[in-house]
């Protein structure tokens, strides 16, 4: 939606934010009104100090509410449900556009900013759920290392060395992926021959990826998690892990744009904070996290070609696969500038980047030492 001077405040209010999340929108992407053309209308450009509004009203857009049991699970035809019943309750959290859920014994709306859910002192359900709803909505800044494997079948492949048999097939997701990057590396860690590895790969989507291994038109597959731990659950081999192929391997981050650090540092203290109290959380309760997370990545119809929806059954994630998965991944907030400056540094040897540059130019640690 386009935001102006003039609809600024009815865009960004309580009203129209409730109407959108009514109708199902769980993503809002604004675009700030520009002059151009021949006879633009300048009056429409938003102000300085609407700019400043803006920001701090995104701040307040943690909105949690009960989900109705339709919104919630639909209209199933068994009535059993405790959502149903009114045993239970579902509560959704937005922040960003991001949507997370959390059961709970009871109802309720909330609204609020980071700063002060972190402040909840957690002594009922309802503060609870408000809790692991926001957090949930929030796990998807985690930073975290490693995070990819190599899957193999093992009757065709017990060492990295038989990637290169001819006939070998080995997915992998497109040139620059952080999966083909880690391929790279592990090409150069055992020294094989990067000709007949690439001619054995075939570029494929994890989804994709993990679909081919299920209908052995895959021998082998370098995934990121959560797939490679379901290829794993399948009787596929963990070949090699993401911290035996790179060992300190830097893997997702949270990223700012640095007017937002400018503008608004309070802001991004607070998402840090949450992302901290996040990673300590998952780490300390690891079952609970991968319940959360079972719902959002799980494989949809959107991931896979028309022809191969009806296998979408035997992609479904359990729990533990999910638990599994967390244990090939570190999560951590601590950042190694010298670990960013060697990925940026192989980037370059692999023509990926034109040049390297200075890890110091996009890293702002100074949040974390606070």
């Amino acid at each position: 939606m386009t935001v102006t001077g003039q609809n600024i405040h009815e865009l960004f209010s309580d009203k129209f934010i409730d109407f959108l999340v009514e109708k199902g929108v769980v993503y809002i992407w604004s675009f700030h009104y520009i002059p151009v053309g021949r006879n633009p209308n300048v009056n429409l450009m938003i102000t300085p100090e609407q700019r400043l509004w803006l920001v701090e009203r995104v701040r307040e857009l943690i909105h949690t509410r009960s989900l109705s049991p339709e919104q919630a699970i639909g209209k199933p035809a068994h009535r059993d449900y405790p959502l149903l019943k009114g045993k239970e309750f579902l509560t959704e959290a937005l922040f960003n556009g991001v949507a997370g859920q959390a059961y709970s014994s009871s109802g309720g709306d909330y609204k609020g900013n980071l700063a002060e859910i972190l402040e909840l002192p957690l002594q009922n359900d309802r503060e609870r759920t408000i809790f692991i709803a926001s957090l949930n909505a929030t796990l998807r800044y985690l930073t975290h290392k490693y995070g990819y494997g190599l899957v193999v079948n093992p009757v065709k492949i017990s060492t990295a060395t038989d990637l290169q048999k001819e006939g070998v097939r080995l997915g992998c997701p497109r040139e620059g992926s952080a999966s083909d990057v880690a391929l790279h590396r592990l090409i150069d860690k055992y020294n094989l021959d990067k000709a007949k590895i690439i001619s054995n790969t075939l570029r494929l989507s994890p989804a994709k990826q993990v679909l081919s291994l299920l209908q052995e038109e895959l021998d082998a597959a370098m995934l990121p998690e959560h797939y490679a731990s379901m290829a794993e659950s399948w009787g596929y081999r963990m070949l090699l892990s993401g911290s035996e192929i790179w060992p300190d391997m830097q893997g997702s981050v949270v990223v700012v744009k640095t007017e937002l650090i400018v503008d608004n540092p309070s802001m991004v203290r607070d998402l840090v904070r949450v992302s901290k109290a996040a990673t300590n959380w998952v780490n300390e309760h690891p079952y609970e996290a991968a319940t959360i997370m079972l719902h959002y990545l799980e494989i949809t119809n959107e991931d896979l070609s028309p022809r191969n929806s009806s296998v979408l059954e035997k992609l479904k994630l359990s729990p533990q696969t999910l638990q599994n998965s967390l244990k090939n991944l570190e999560y951590r907030v601590e950042i190694d500038m010298a670990e960013v400056q060697e990925a940026i540094d192989y980037l370059e040897s692999l023509g990926y980047i034109p040049e390297s540059f200075s890890a110091e130019k996009i890293l702002d640690l100074t949040f974390l030492e606070e």
